[in-house]
């Protein structure tokens, strides 16, 4: 008798189909062991709890989804697996999905109504992950043009766009969000930096000159009263101070003065 039939026939002899082994669920396990023959007879005992969670927050469709085993996700779908339901860290399937930078994956979940506005405990949308944490340019499409929301302040005060830039963020991925409605004038909470004060930390002209073509104002101030071309005097960012002084005609003399120390 194979191991198969061997748990097949415990179970059907009154052995605990959810009973954990090392924090594992027989369910979790042969998902781990992509053993589609056991995962299938299991969902079809009666009491079975699929949405079981282990000791970290996981169930059996988070561990198939980190396994990127898109198959067995989806026979769990089918069989009303809860998409969902947050691990220990606050994150769902969705976010497992988007760390793998798994497009097929992130779609089946969605079809299956995953909640792409759901924060994990420290405030971070699956949005943010696509963006900045693994950015990837089909896994964000998706989730843009499933709506989700780009103009959200995350725990550190940044807007999405200007933590992508901080992160460095592939150039597609800025040129995205803005075609999808970031504001390039949005500011963070704290310091008040729109996202042509980022560049302009960072010396990026390419970035500096794509948010001036899309209409960001060169003028406005941040908290501490400067001005992009101001900040990248600041930070010695020749290349976007050149390019700033032309858009506004030369004309701040406080930073020049900055320059000459």
């Amino acid at each position: 008798m194979g191991k198969i039939d061997r748990v097949k026939q415990a179970i059907n002899n009154g052995a605990n189909v959810n009973r954990t082994f090392d924090e594992q669920t027989i369910l979790m396990m042969a998902i781990e062991r992509r053993n589609i023959e056991l995962i299938k007879f299991l969902l079809t005992v009666p009491n079975i709890n699929i949405n079981i969670q282990n000791e970290s927050g996981f169930t059996a469709l988070i561990i198939a989804v980190q396994y990127l085993a898109i198959n067995i996700a989806e026979i769990l779908l089918s069989k009303n697996a809860n998409v969902n339901i947050s691990d220990n860290q606050g994150r769902t399937s969705l976010h497992y999905a988007l760390f793998q930078k798994s497009s097929p994956m992130v779609k089946l979940l969605l079809d299956y109504d995953a909640d792409y506005e759901s924060p994990d405990i420290y405030g971070e949308r699956p949005i943010y992950t696509a963006v900045v944490k693994k950015p990837d340019l089909q896994c964000l499409k998706i989730l843009l043009e499933k709506g989700a929301k780009i103009d959200i302040i995350n725990i550190s005060g940044y807007p999405l766009i200007s933590r992508a830039m901080l992160n460095f963020t592939y150039f597609s991925i800025i040129e995205t969000l803005v075609e999808y409605g970031a504001s390039v004038d949005s500011m963070d909470i704290y310091s008040g930096k729109t996202p042509l004060h980022i560049v302009a930390m960072i010396n990026d002209l390419k970035m500096a000159k794509f948010l001036l073509e899309k209409g960001a104002n060169p003028n406005l101030k941040s908290f501490y009263n400067f001005t992009p071309y101001e900040e990248a005097i600041f930070h010695k960012s020749l290349e976007v101070a050149k390019c700033l002084f032309d858009v506004t005609k030369g004309a701040n003399l406080k930073a020049l003065r900055m320059l000459e120390q």
